[in-house]
């Protein structure tokens, strides 16, 4: 299964750590680039949530080739 499909069988908001585990990267990594305004995430009660039908649209949306 591939991150999109695996995004897209996801349902509700997802926290940092499991997104970044799913995009391969580190937390902190992620959350520099959600700060960066790189990747689309929310604000919940100050914690970092991620939508995964975003963001599997996201993925696509830079899919290359």
């Amino acid at each position: 299964m591939t991150v999109i499909e695996s995004l897209k069988t996801k349902r509700g908001l997802i926290d940092a750590m499991e997104t970044a585990s799913l995009l391969g990267m580190h937390k902190d990594k992620l959350y520099a680039k959600a700060k960066a305004g790189e990747i689309p995430h929310y604000r919940v009660l100050g914690r970092v949530k991620f939508d995964p039908a975003i963001l599997a649209q996201w993925l696509e949306d830079r899919r290359v080739g």
